[in-house]
């Protein structure tokens, strides 16, 4: 009998973002992990860093154009799992005002994906950053 490869999740390091981290022991119960790059000591625990974690995969996907398949392969998470995180942050987007009297110099741009859904981002060109993205089914 061939033995499986057992897949493991990988840990970012939450300071200097390197995927380069090995278990090191427990503490107070929970997993240890030291980044190999660093020298941080982090445990899997930290909801705040699993949330950053999941938005840079979340960014890999939509602005580095990483398949699900990709994805799975560096982040350690299952395809299921980063289909459901990544459509409920498509549904929860975030809104943006702009007072009347600022100029905006306005960058929309469009992604189709294989489910005939469109993404639209618009940005501001000037500052260079997304003011608000949706999903839409038609032009």
């Amino acid at each position: 009998m061939e033995k499986t490869a057992k897949k493991v999740k990988k840990f970012r390091c939450w300071d200097c973002g390197s995927l380069n981290t090995i278990k090191w022991g427990e503490r107070l119960g929970k997993q240890r992990f030291k980044c190999k790059n660093c020298g941080l000591l982090l445990t899997r625990s930290n909801s705040g860093v699993k949330h950053k974690n999941l938005e840079h995969w979340f960014r890999e996907w939509i602005v580095g154009k990483q398949t699900f398949s990709q994805l799975v392969k560096s982040s350690g998470y299952s395809e299921r799992t980063l289909k459901r995180l990544f459509y409920s942050y498509l549904e929860r987007y975030p809104t943006w005002h702009i007072n009347k009297k600022e100029r905006v110099n306005l960058l929309i741009d469009g992604t189709y994906f294989a489910n005939k859904v469109c993404l639209v981002l618009y940005r501001d060109n000037t500052v260079k950053t997304t003011l608000l993205y949706r999903l839409t089914d038609g032009e």
